[in-house]
């Protein structure tokens, strides 16, 4: 993914951060941050145990990643938007499994 997509992201930091998990940020333009998640890694009915294990709560570092840039973001007075997708079906059968 991170090759196909190196036309519109080519700053090493996210092209690593794709590598890494499918998460990455990226500035538009002064004064705002985009933050990228995997959701898919997080909230995928399949993967939950990963996020589930206490001896490792941020398995691909998706969660450090985010409050690391999120403090960033803070000091230099960024404004941020946090987008992701999820599949409604995945959502559905992780309610199912839930209840």
């Amino acid at each position: 993914m991170a090759d196909l997509w190196k036309i519109w992201l080519p700053e090493p930091t996210v092209q690593e951060t794709l590598k890494k998990g499918g998460f990455y940020a990226k500035r538009p333009f002064k004064g705002l941050k985009i933050i990228s998640l995997n959701t898919n890694s997080a909230c995928y009915v399949g993967s939950f145990p990963l996020y589930a294990e206490l001896s490792n709560p941020d398995p691909d570092g998706q969660l450090e990643f985010m409050k690391s840039e999120l403090i960033h973001s803070e000091k230099n007075n960024e404004k941020v938007y946090i987008i992701g997708v999820n599949y409604l079906k995945d959502i559905l059968l992780f309610l199912l499994n839930i209840s």
